[in-house]
């Protein structure tokens, strides 16, 4: 179902591996500090990975996709 939100695919190196997650957001808000290269701190759960926001608030996002790193 496609609820009309902007959204963002974002691949985030962890533990080896490289997951694309993505992020939806109501406003189409993206954080200014979550550009290319910069670290991003993450925390793995329920089969997501919840991004923390500048603001200390943890993000869902969904795994689009997981491959290890060669």
């Amino acid at each position: 179902m496609y609820d009309h939100y902007a959204f963002y695919n974002i691949t985030i190196q962890l533990s080896g591996k490289n997951y694309v997650v993505r992020y939806e957001t109501q406003t189409g808000y993206y954080p200014a500090a979550w550009k290319p290269g910069n670290p991003i701190q993450v925390r793995q759960g329920h089969g997501r990975l919840y991004l923390l926001r500048y603001d200390g608030e943890e993000v869902p996002a969904s795994i689009v996709h997981e491959s290890s790193r060669h």
